[in-house]
């Protein structure tokens, strides 16, 4: 199959960081579903200590500890046997490991098969802190980098198919460019940088520009998308909002369900820059983004990449920020979790 991520119905230069983070978007999208149409395959779990084997990773070690830093799945030599049919946790474990593999393969070899000036941070499955010193360096010498870094966990998306439970951020600097920026799951990819947007249809594999023409059903002010640490206010929300999510990984459930769906309003955690990519999406598709802070000022879509490559040149997360279509829903959100002062669990 061809690597090199076509363009459907026009799109930015393949050379801007957008055109970058676009092409790498549908990539590492056709990785995951080529990951998850897998798992359709029979296998005999009994039998699987033969017939999955563990994969043979370029550092197999750096694989192993990405996979352990997923919100629940830790592999330690002491965890108690697995409930259920002998192999079947290793036999998660191994596909997981594969998917990860398959993405950040798909990612780099799309980066240096096609732009191979841009420096590539997170494909070898390096830690957060290892990332967040390269991009620095990169900025600090005015040198291009391309960085991808998946949230959530992986294993929940594959085991039990919680669309909810893992992303994909991609960040594109090029100097003197704006920062453009793709988020990917199960069900949809999105690319943006302050002034444009694009989604891609699936299963068309075909994108679509969106614009303030591109037509969309109301926003559903009932529902909130919001951490897992806030879910101790539910009693004070559910008087204006009803309907509330809890999500471990918030990236995700905001491409799907505030984005790519109807929800009012959510709440991203406090977060490091790398894996922030969909809130610069959110905002080329036009919510409302501002500090989860009850004071905090509404960022315009233009200020939205100038803070992220901030927030990476000081080596500082991106605060608890929050995000809708309709700036009265963000604004009354905002004011009801003003004082909390929550942490991220």
């Amino acid at each position: 199959m061809n690597q090199n991520p076509s363009v459907n119905g026009g799109g930015p230069p393949r050379t801007t960081a957008v055109g970058i983070a676009r092409g790498g978007a549908e990539v590492v999208s056709r990785a995951l579903r080529s990951s998850s149409t897998a798992l359709h395959q029979a296998v005999d779990i009994d039998d699987s200590d033969r017939t999955v084997s563990m994969p043979q990773a370029r550092d197999a070690k750096r694989f192993m500890r990405l996979l352990s830093d997923t919100d629940d799945f830790h592999l330690t030599p002491d965890r108690r046997p697995p409930v259920g049919a002998p192999h079947a946790e290793e036999h998660w474990g191994t596909i997981t490991q594969r998917t990860i593999e398959a993405i950040l393969t798909a990612f780099d070899k799309y980066m240096r098969d096609n732009h191979g000036n841009v420096d590539v941070i997170g494909a070898q499955a390096e830690s957060a802190d290892t990332c967040l010193a390269q991009a620095k360096h990169a900025l600090a010498r005015k040198r291009s980098f391309a960085s991808i870094s998946i949230t959530g966990s992986p294993k929940n998306l594959l085991s039990v198919g919680d669309h909810h439970a893992a992303s994909i951020s991609m960040l594109v600097h090029i100097p003197g460019h704006p920062v453009g920026a793709s988020v990917v799951t199960a069900n949809c990819a999105l690319t943006a940088d302050c002034s444009s947007a694009w989604r891609l249809r699936l299963p068309e594999q075909e994108w679509e520009e969106f614009s303030k023409e591109t037509p969309r059903p109301p926003a559903d002010r009932d529902h909130l998308v919001l951490p897992r640490a806030v879910r101790e206010h539910d009693g004070v929300l559910k008087r204006t909002f009803p309907e509330i999510h809890h999500v471990g990984d918030t990236s995700a459930a905001i491409t799907e369900a505030l984005i790519h769906r109807s929800a009012a309003a959510a709440v991203h955690n406090a977060s490091p820059a790398l894996d922030c990519a969909v809130v610069l999406a959110a905002a080329g598709h036009g919510f409302t983004v501002r500090p989860q802070s009850e004071r905090g000022p509404v960022w315009k879509d233009f200020q939205v990449g100038p803070f992220i490559r901030e927030a990476i040149a000081k080596g500082q997360p991106l605060p608890s920020l929050i995000l809708g279509r309709d700036e009265t829903v963000v604004a009354e959100l905002a004011r009801q979790l003003g004082g909390y002062g929550y942490r991220r669990q």
